[in-house]
């Protein structure tokens, strides 16, 4: 049920630092009875759900940003990559190859003049 949820809907449902007690505590619950399992290679930390959820909140951020066609020039294009490649890397390492392996982010940000 829950790879049926839009990304959005996903993000809403991890623990975040910036949740509010209830919800914290209501997200917190879900991520360790239910959605932890989804990550099998994420220590198991009790901090680590956070740290996914900040990254998931950070990729969403920036997925709403291209969607709306805004300005990306103050996005640290690195920092998000690397996001994306934990995140993927927390399901199964492989996919995170798979997916930034073929990214030209590194290539255009070589050629960022200083």
């Amino acid at each position: 049920m829950i790879a049926h949820l839009s990304f959005g809907v996903f993000v809403n449902l991890l623990p975040t630092p910036h949740s509010s007690a209830a919800h914290l505590t209501q997200r917190r619950i879900l991520w360790d009875e239910a959605l932890s399992s989804g990550f099998p290679h994420l220590g198991k930390d009790g901090r680590d759900g956070l740290r996914l959820g900040t990254q998931a909140t950070r990729l969403h951020a920036l997925r709403n940003r291209v969607a709306h066609a805004e300005p990306l020039l103050d996005v640290r294009s690195d920092r998000r990559l690397r996001d994306v490649g934990r995140l993927l890397a927390s399901m199964d390492p492989r996919f995170a190859g798979w997916v930034t392996g073929g990214s030209r982010v590194w290539d255009v940000l070589k050629q960022r003049p200083g």
